[in-house]
């Protein structure tokens, strides 16, 4: 790796006794990532995460923490070695049929936000329910169904966003911007989560929140 990061599993914390931990739902087997012409950033991680763990990642800022992240759903494409998460298997060439199952279950707070700006609170909200059975309605939260629409305000109101959900997402601060963010993670009750620095942007109080609510 281009630095060496620290894997941590906070059992304790988060009230669950190591026996009590349910099946591996992430693993990774000698994972490797190299970009072409570059550095080795992943060299040879191998992981084991069972259902009900908290798991983090610390260390150096380009340790290859966020790179690692994104391999476990297929958004980099690995280099070497093997990834499975919930059953799904892949290595360096993944189906685009595996992906899709993958990310249906999987909730994803991306270090910058990644909204469309342009489009409204709401509307981003509805978009972490895309893949699903006619998910195309839902690039824009007036063609979504009902229920779809609850569940976005349900998530805004966790955040204590709802007050916005007409708004323009790129007319909120950063921080409210990444607490959308986070909203659209959590919209369809993802099986695993992952956030990559979701409190960095956040106040004290909000951060707190933010991680009381995963």
């Amino acid at each position: 790796m281009a630095d060496i990061f620290e894997i941590t599993a906070a059992q304790a914390r988060a009230g669950v006794a190591p026996n009590d931990l349910g099946d591996p739902v992430v693993i990774t087997r000698d994972l490797r990532k190299a970009y072409p012409g570059g550095a080795q950033i992943l060299d040879g991680v191998s992981l084991t995460i069972r259902e009900g763990e908290r798991v983090a990642l610390i260390g150096h800022n380009g340790s290859g923490k966020s790179t690692l992240l994104k391999c476990l759903i297929g958004l980099h494409l690995i280099s070497g070695g093997e990834v499975e998460v919930m059953g799904n298997t892949f290595t360096n060439r993944p189906h685009a049929r595996v992906l899709r199952r993958l990310r249906l279950k999987t909730g994803f707070v991306f270090q910058n936000h990644c909204l469309v700006r342009r489009r409204s609170v709401l509307s981003n909200v509805v978009h972490g329910m895309l893949g699903q059975s006619g998910s195309w309605r839902g690039f824009s939260q007036t063609l979504a169904p009902q229920a779809w629409r609850e569940a976005a305000m349900q998530a805004l109101a966790d955040v204590n966003l709802a007050a916005f959900a007409d708004a323009r997402a790129d007319a909120l601060s950063g921080g409210q911007q990444q607490r959308v963010a986070i909203a659209r993670a959590l919209v369809c009750g993802p099986q695993i989560l992952i956030a990559d620095e979701p409190a960095a942007r956040l106040d004290p109080v909000s951060g707190r929140d933010v991680m009381d609510l995963f």
